[in-house]
């Protein structure tokens, strides 16, 4: 005999809007996710077959407000949906949009894309982002990415005053890509442009102990702080700190120009053909490493100020 029992996939979450010209506050729950897949199981006597329908991807919640109070402003959910019986494989998270204007004409966008929680094992469904998220009207953007999520920008270049990948989280570019952040990037996750160039500018940028930052050529500079933005915090170094692994198939290019180049211990900064370092100060910590790997390469490193070598700085071929 023969029984078979199918599986659907998991309906996408919908919209939600809420919109206040004043305060938005309370302790409640705004969720719009995406529904989770069926298990499909078959058995002709022989085999047995289990399937399961794909998650919904999570969908899309947008407020407006002057101020947000109360626990309402941690329980906006727009996660995906598992995989039927395969819960570590979920599909893209939604997007939560925060439209906050605390004065007239005064306006700042804050976007976060969030599977929930960071946790290990997680296969997870990217999240696109076109270039029109970012360039309508939008003039002062937040970009967090978090709880494990997973995005692919689909665009060329993009302005923002902050972004943050999280640890476990992931940003790729699907083509060469350009961001323009006017206080800090903080990467704890993964953010790569295979075989592209991947071009940041910022005032501060902290690539994490376990962050690696990936692509064909990468290219990183300084800029000075907007004044209209408050003083960088201790977690927003000026210039560049290193913790985690920056590294190009063909070449990598920090300019620093007035600001420091930070490379913690058991960092890695690598190159295939050139790896150039221009800065105010570089510290190289102990365990740290500077390099290219291809026949022929060129390392070069200078500073205006102090050069400080603890590790190894190594053009060689692999």
């Amino acid at each position: 005999s023969f029984y078979d029992i199918g599986a659907g996939g998991g309906g996408a979450g919908g919209s939600v809007q809420l919109r206040s010209e004043g305060w938005l506050q309370g302790n409640g729950t705004v969720r719009a996710n995406g529904g989770d897949g069926g298990v499909r199981f078959a058995n002709d006597n022989y085999n047995s077959i289990n399937q399961n329908g794909g998650g919904g991807a999570g969908g899309r919640i947008s407020l407006q407000y002057q101020q947000l109070h109360g626990m309402l402003r941690t329980r906006l959910h727009a996660v995906g949906g598992s995989s039927g019986s395969y819960t570590t494989k979920l599909a893209g998270a939604g997007t939560v949009y925060h439209r906050i204007a605390p004065t007239p004409g005064q306006m700042s966008v804050l976007l976060t894309i969030d599977q929930g929680g960071p946790s290990s094992g997680l296969t997870v469904a990217p999240s696109l982002l076109t270039s029109s998220i970012f360039s309508f009207d939008v003039p002062n953007l937040t970009m967090h990415i978090n709880g494990s999520a997973n995005a692919l920008w689909q665009g060329s270049a993009m302005s923002a005053v902050l972004m943050h990948v999280a640890l476990g989280s992931e940003l790729a570019c699907s083509s060469s890509c350009a961001l323009t952040a006017t206080r800090s990037v903080r990467l704890l996750g993964s953010w790569k442009a295979t075989s592209r160039t991947l071009g940041l500018a910022c005032p501060s940028l902290v690539v994490g102990p376990s962050a690696t930052m990936a692509a064909g050529v990468v290219t990183l500079s300084t800029t000075e702080l907007n004044a209209s933005l408050p003083e960088l915090s201790p977690e927003e170094p000026p210039g560049v700190q290193v913790a985690g692994s920056v590294t190009a198939t063909t070449s990598i290019d920090v300019d620093v120009a007035g600001r420091r180049l930070e490379m913690l211990a058991s960092s890695l900064v690598q190159a295939s053909t050139a790896l150039a370092v221009r800065g105010e100060h570089v510290s190289l910590a102990a365990s740290s490493h500077m390099r290219c790997t291809s026949a022929g390469c060129t390392v070069s490193v200078e500073v205006a100020g102090h050069l400080e070598v603890n590790s190894s700085i190594t053009a060689a071929s692999s």
